[in-house]
């Protein structure tokens, strides 16, 4: 039979396994591959390992004579604390497969090292380990239209290219005055048509650590005049040089699981970008509002939660800025949890929509050892659980295609 091509065969494969040694965990022996349990908590442990791609893949091949597993994340934070979180509860033992953020992790939990748990609540028994493999992908294997046979990828990428152009979003229609000034048409609640300004005078920026990573700008650029936001900022202002922004934190409204988390994000927390409530930060003369988020979207309960709170936001947003163009911008990391959802809100609110998941690549990322901008004008050194982000030219080019979509 003909051999199928592979990307491993055209590309190579950067990806190496993380997983060099499983030991054994509570009550429990390991020989190699074979570990016998004797009381529940039992299981096998692996080796420590530093990751911080968004996208860990963990794939485990287990054959036992019990009938229930555990899989856990365990993150070694920079303090030396240690977490567990259960990925997996109590399923069948056989072949499992899951992914992490382990990006999230280093910035949100300010995690150092990871390791992997599979454990049993059973009293006793045997298993044994077929394959245990940890792999951070990067670039194009965190594609969810990636395949290792590269004609099924292929596959993969046309039937994407034709849903896009079936669910693309329009843009609002924009007219241009006699000065040769643009604005875009949009309608109110009232239903009378207006126009509004494309070079605005109030801005309201909702990011999350690529905006406000730094405490006051976005993570990996070496300093607030690197990011994103001050690039746009910049020409915006080279427009209309009286406007004026805000900064808002919206890792709340993507950690969101449930509305009560979102209400309180919305309206109960003090934000750290305005120092208000994002509610109370909301002006009724806002002219542009640039969304930022999808990144932290990272577990189906986040999905889950983005779903049922995205429309509720997006109304609020038109209500409380009547007046404002919204832009959204999505990718960097995990975009195959939330794009489905938030371009199926964008076409019903009729958002524009940009993608920015192409620039992920190292040449547009932070490095390891770079320094960044304290707060009191030192210079420290990045984390590298915090490279994967943007660094400078990354925020260039991320800033590029917001002021193209802007279209002052």
């Amino acid at each position: 039979m003909e051999e199928r091509v592979r990307y491993s065969n055209i590309f190579g494969n950067s990806t190496k396994n993380l997983v060099c040694k499983m030991t054994a965990v509570g009550s429990a022996m390991c020989d190699g591959k074979d570990v016998k349990i004797s009381s529940p908590g039992g299981g096998i442990k692996t080796n420590v390992f530093f990751a911080n791609s968004s996208m860990v893949k963990v794939k485990i091949d287990i054959t036992a004579d019990f009938n229930s597993v555990s899989v856990w994340i365990c993150i070694i934070k920079t303090s030396g604390e240690q977490e567990k979180i259960r990925i997996l509860d109590g399923v069948t033992p056989g072949k499992l497969e899951l992914d992490f953020d382990a990006a999230n992790y280093c910035v949100y939990s300010n995690a150092k090292e990871f390791y992997i748990v599979v454990d049993t609540n059973c009293k006793s028994g045997k298993m044994t380990v077929n394959n245990f493999e940890v792999c951070a992908l990067e670039g194009i294997e965190q594609s969810e239209y990636y395949d290792s046979d590269f004609e099924t990828m292929l596959k993969n990428l046309f039937d994407a290219v034709n849903q896009a152009k079936s669910a693309a979003v329009a843009n609002p229609p924009v007219v241009v005055d006699p000065d040769g000034k643009k604005f875009t048409l949009s309608i109110g609640r009232d239903k009378v048509v207006f126009a509004i300004p494309n070079i605005p005078s109030k801005v309201v920026f909702i990011g999350n650590s690529l905006l406000l990573g730094m405490g006051s700008y976005g993570m990996c650029s070496t300093s607030p005049k690197n990011d994103y936001f001050y690039h746009v900022s910049q020409a915006i202002l080279a427009e209309n040089s009286s406007a004026e922004f805000v900064k808002l934190h919206g890792s709340g409204f993507e950690s969101a699981t449930n509305t009560e988390e979102f209400e309180k994000w919305w309206g109960i927390d003090v934000n750290s970008g305005s120092g208000k409530t994002v509610v109370d930060s909301l002006e009724p003369d806002t002219e542009l509002v640039v969304i930022q988020l999808n990144d932290n979207v990272n577990t189906p309960e986040k999905v889950m939660g983005l779903k049922n709170n995205i429309n509720t936001f997006v109304s609020r947003l038109r209500n409380l800025c009547p007046k404002a163009r919204i832009i959204w911008v999505l990718g960097w990391y995990n975009k195959a949890n939330s794009f489905d959802v938030i371009s199926t809100a964008c076409n019903k609110w009729n958002i524009p929509v940009v993608d920015i998941s192409d620039l992920f690549k190292k040449e547009n990322q932070g490095l390891s050892g770079q320094e960044y901008e304290l707060p009191d004008g030192t210079m420290g050194v990045v984390k590298d659980g915090w490279i994967t982000h943007p660094g400078n030219k990354g925020m260039k080019l991320i800033a590029e295609r917001i002021v193209k979509a802007i279209d002052m």
